[in-house]
């Protein structure tokens, strides 16, 4: 695996709906989110950023409005398989949705990587 976390920065957010607030490090990637199997790279102008969590393998996890705001329709490219995930109001089953995540690299002279 390449070694990228040490030219990523670090991004720092307070949760203020705590008392006292508590404040967070992560580390952010650009990332662009199109419909699967894309031939070439999109554009980097449409890049968010995603939160790097090394907890997880295998799957990416957005909510109905991250699709949108990527300009991709939640309705579209359902897996047949739905997943139950814990949320702080308990067990959830959601829908699967088909799309790949471009990482956007932060070195200039490298092209984004499908993921």
């Amino acid at each position: 695996m390449p070694l990228f976390i040490d030219r990523l920065p670090f991004h720092c957010w307070t949760d203020s709906t705590r008392t006292p607030s508590l404040s967070h490090w992560t580390i952010v990637l650009p990332v662009v989110l199109t419909e699967p199997m894309l031939l070439n790279p999109p554009s980097v102008t449409t890049a968010t950023d995603w939160v790097l969590d090394t907890g997880i393998r295998g799957e990416a996890f957005a909510w109905r409005h991250h699709l949108i705001q990527a300009g991709l329709d939640p309705d579209q490219g359902r897996m047949p398989l739905s997943m139950t995930i814990r949320t702080v109001a308990g067990r959830l089953t959601v829908p699967v949705r088909d799309a790949d995540l471009w990482l956007v690299s932060n070195v200039p002279a490298l092209r984004a990587f499908s993921y």
